[in-house]
């Protein structure tokens, strides 16, 4: 079982990834990476705008709307849906720290589902 989580969440437009952190140590989050699974791996969006540190055994919510709609060319009222990945790298590196996260991401004007692919 993973120690370090990402689940996803949307509420009314608001994409949020929850970390969990479940070591018995603090982890530091320096970098969550997004981009869509069928693109060059170039095309890579950063989620948060500074480190995140998880104490043992909790857990945050993080609003990454931006960052996954910046993913989107096109901002008008067709309905877009893609598979998103997200790769995190945390220190110190959890033994067995997640591969990156796949998701499934609508957008229509504002982002309609954010959830585990």
């Amino acid at each position: 079982m993973a120690i370090l989580k990402a689940l996803p969440k949307c509420d009314s437009g608001v994409a949020l990834l929850e970390f969990r952190n479940g070591t018995d140590s603090a982890i530091k989050i320096f970098r969550a990476l997004a981009s869509l699974e069928k693109v060059s791996a170039g095309s890579q969006v950063s989620l948060l705008d500074a480190a995140i540190e998880l104490s043992p055994h909790t857990s945050i919510g993080i609003d990454v709307t931006a960052g996954l709609a910046a993913l989107f060319p096109e901002h008008g009222p067709q309905p877009q849906e893609a598979i998103v990945v997200i790769s995190l790298v945390a220190e110190p590196e959890p033994p067995d720290q997640p591969q990156p996260g796949r998701y499934r991401v609508a957008f229509q004007r504002r982002i309609t589902q954010f959830s585990a692919a």
